[in-house]
């Protein structure tokens, strides 16, 4: 029987990939600081913002203030400081998750300086950014942000919890975390079925636009008609899935071949297993990543 743990105690350190996550802008600041305890240890996080008060207070590893004066005499210095000081970071990183509030002309650009600094390096770089969907269809630098990475996920239209009433909208930050928790959680929770950095990387390396569900149910029937009514038809898709330790093979078995079903044939579909048990019997927490599309 296997039970939950915390972190530092089941995680091996020195097989984890170098992850990053870079939070550019106060809301993807306290975005982040939602999920920072959670990954103590496991994940270097990088705030970045013009506000020192919100700098001062997030609970990131390195901490940059951003210059918001474009007419300041040492404004392009202190800027080519910041790239070369971004550079240096991403050189030193596998995963790169960049969170970024794209309303902000500062935030975007800067956003879109680590995208590119961190694709150069061949990292596997994941942008997730909370513009509403008419405003990146507008926007310039939205549009360069999503081609400067290898995926990128718009929490405001494609997050989507599938067992949660439509008129009830979750919080942007609650959002923010559901999504990187998807990405995060398979690399460095111990799991029955074992997701490594090299699985995630070929799932999401230029694979352009990915959706994040979540769904808690006795199944995934719901999955297979979210899939039939966005009609996705994805390169790959990791699973993160969370059960009671009465899971039985055949169990998995059966549920591997209900997931099979909901997709194409050439669609990659990983799967990574956590057993846990404070989950009632019989009940899943599912965590999906749909990318490719």
């Amino acid at each position: 029987m296997l039970i939950s743990k915390t972190y530092p105690e089941i995680i091996d350190h020195d097989c984890l990939p170098s992850i990053k996550v870079f939070a550019v802008g106060e809301d993807s600041i306290s975005a982040m600081n939602s999920v920072a305890d959670l990954y103590e240890g496991c994940i270097n996080y990088i705030a970045l913002s013009s506000n020192l008060n919100e700098l001062t207070s997030s609970k990131a590893n390195i901490k940059m203030q951003v210059e918001n004066n474009d007419s300041a005499i040492n404004a392009k210095a202190e800027h080519e400081k910041l790239i070369s000081t971004i550079k240096s970071l991403v050189k030193e990183t596998d995963l790169a998750i960049i969170i970024a509030d794209m309303q902000s002309t500062l935030y975007s650009n800067l956003a879109i300086e680590i995208s590119k600094a961190s694709i150069a390096e061949d990292n596997l770089t994941v942008g997730i950014e909370n513009s509403a969907a008419q405003e990146r269809n507008s926007n310039p630098n939205i549009l360069n942000f999503e081609k400067a990475l290898d995926a990128v996920i718009n929490v405001n239209d494609s997050v989507i919890d599938l067992d949660q009433n439509s008129d009830e909208k979750p919080a942007v930050t609650e959002l923010i975390a559901k999504a990187v928790n998807t990405i995060v959680y398979p690399l460095v929770y111990i799991s029955f079925i074992a997701i490594d950095y090299a699985d995630l990387k070929s799932l999401l390396k230029g694979s352009g636009k990915a959706v994040v569900a979540t769904l808690k149910s006795t199944g995934i029937s719901n999955l297979k008609g979210f899939v039939e009514k966005l009609n996705l038809k994805p390169k790959g898709a990791l699973f993160n899935i969370t059960t009671n330790s009465n899971f039985l093979a055949e169990d998995f078995k059966k549920l591997l071949d209900e997931i099979e079903s909901c997709f194409d044939d050439d669609c990659k579909e990983l799967v990574c297993l956590h057993l846990d048990d404070s989950i009632p019997k019989d009940t899943f927490n599912i965590s999906i990543l749909v990318s490719g599309l």
